[in-house]
């Protein structure tokens, strides 16, 4: 038997895998394992931006081959910020050989097209493939149906009640809380610790930018699909929708075009010269890693760069990666805000080229310190059952935020806020019901980002918190989150506690 199997990219599959190295350790001691007969490969897909790069997939290509799997081909690896398309495409020529070769049927299997079918299929983008019809109906699916088709997620609609900057005056950053009504859907629950998933829209004007470059004969505000033209079927890749919707709410046009998107382009470049310099990037060598480093362009960007590329809208409507979910982890007690989701976000925005380059705006931040009240705010709940108070509930704990900032602390000190209005601070022996917490965070200076200092000072008065050790970076002669600022607080936390998971919980965000 051949198993062959990809994986996305490591989350909280951490308690699936203990489960499943549970259930395998029984088989783990006999002389042949449970499968012996299996023969495999494994690729991992993952983003090299976070920690543990293709950590389930690594976990369950050793499992696999401790319970005595045969490994046909070493594990592969794609990474979203660097060809992952090729380094997939590489893997799976190989992993076919190999399995020809184990199955000994290579003799009757031509590789040559096997490889061919790895760079083209019924839905992938050649010229005159496709063609753009109206919509039989006129009208564009709802905005959240069709998030929820594209994610499949349940997405609802939160209406916006209000953004506040929470920095001082005369920071030169912004920070804002974005408070949410969930409209009372059961879906949207949460618990503190939980993230909220928010699903954002492109800026007008680069969408506009883009809508000017396209060769189309529609009008962008059409509702419209994308046909095959041989079967004359939809590709169903996108829902019913204008050509503006789509590149508002639906494809992302900000990320860098990754290599095989750039040798698409490289297709409809009629200067000889643009054309050479796509395939290069099309490749995926260090060559498109220095040019997405230096330049790190949104599609209009590389459309300028490539003056010569004749767009094509069903190109774009195909081939352009879906624009994903923003997550952020909640900072509010559903217990104090009932209804409500809070988010602390930063609002993002730089200059390429070292600061000398155009200006770049985070594509949620930014649209969420746009958005009026009353506005809605596509959004679902992602939960995080390993970041949550201990259900221990006089366990002591240490929060821990090294400049990453505090948001989800938030949601546990209002949590205990409310707790100690219902709960009794010790019971009859005398013992503490609920542990202490004791927070640690860093920012840059008291007068410019120590961000809900009043709220803090109140869960401390309330007894929420024990205390708050902050580390200011832009202040000298004061100790900075880590060593100093973990010394000044060990003590903190009561007779005889060490830091051990059945004595003391610690998070770090």
């Amino acid at each position: 038997m051949l198993q062959s199997s990809a994986f996305d990219k490591f989350a909280s599959e951490d308690r699936e895998e203990k489960a499943v190295s549970k259930r395998a350790s029984a088989n783990l001691d006999s002389s042949s394992g449970p499968l012996a007969n299996v023969r495999y490969s494994i690729f991992g897909l993952g983003s090299s931006a976070y920690p543990n790069f293709c950590a389930f997939a690594k976990a369950v290509d050793s499992l696999i081959a401790d319970m005595d799997g045969e490994r046909i081909q070493a594990l592969g690896e794609g990474d979203e910020l660097s060809g992952q398309e090729e380094s997939f495409r590489t893997w799976a020529k190989a992993v076919f050989k190999a399995a020809c070769e184990t199955f000994c049927v290579g003799k009757d299997v031509n590789m040559q097209e096997a490889n061919a079918s790895l760079q083209t299929n019924e839905l992938s983008w050649a010229p005159d493939k496709f063609r753009l019809v109206p919509e039989e109906s006129g009208t564009a699916m709802e905005l959240c149906e069709a998030l929820t088709k594209l994610h499949t997620k349940r997405v609802l609609p939160c209406l916006l009640m209000s953004s506040n900057d929470l920095q001082s005056d005369e920071s030169t950053r912004s920070t804002i809380q974005v408070t949410m009504d969930t409209q009372g859907a059961s879906e949207l629950l949460f618990e503190p610790g939980d993230h909220v998933a928010i699903c954002p829209a492109n800026e007008k004007a680069l969408v506009d930018a883009i809508l000017a470059r396209v060769k189309n004969e529609r009008t962008p505000d059409e509702v419209v699909v994308v046909q095959v033209w041989k079967s004359l079927e939809p590709t169903e890749r996108l829902p019913p929708c204008s050509m503006r919707q789509a590149l508002e709410c639906y494809v992302d046009i900000t990320t860098p075009p990754s290599p095989d998107f750039l040798r698409l382009l490289s297709l409809q470049a009629t200067d000889p010269k643009e054309q050479e310099k796509l395939t290069l990037l099309g490749k995926g060598s260090s060559a498109y890693e220095d040019w997405k480093y230096e330049n790190s362009p949104n599609l209009i960007e590389v459309l300028n760069e490539f003056s010569s590329i004749n767009l094509s809208i069903e190109f774009l409507l195909q081939e352009a990666p879906l624009l994903k979910p923003r997550y952020y982890s909640i900072s509010s007690s559903p217990r104090m805000y009932p209804g409500e989701i809070h988010a602390t976000v930063a609002v993002v925005c730089w200059r390429t080229k070292g600061g000398k380059g155009p200006l770049h705006n985070g594509v949620c931040s930014s649209w969420l310190n746009r958005l009026k009240p009353g506005e809605v705010i596509p959004a679902f709940i992602r939960q995080a059952p390993l970041f949550r108070l201990p259900e221990k509930r006089n366990l002591p704990c240490i929060l821990v935020g090294p400049g990453t900032g505090i948001a989800p602390f938030r949601s546990f000190w209002q949590q205990r806020q409310i707790d100690l209005q219902f709960t009794s601070a010790v019971n009859e022996k005398g013992e503490k019901v609920l542990g202490d917490i004791s927070m640690f965070f860093g920012c840059r200076h008291p007068d410019l980002d120590n961000i809900y200092a009043e709220e803090k000072q109140k869960a401390i008065t309330d007894g929420a918190l024990r205390e708050v050790h902050i580390a200011y970076s832009r202040e000298p002669e004061q100790p900075k989150v880590g060593h100093d600022l973990g010394t000044a607080g060990t003590d903190r936390l009561g007779p005889g506690h060490k830091l051990r998971t059945d004595s003391v919980r610690a998070y770090l965000y």
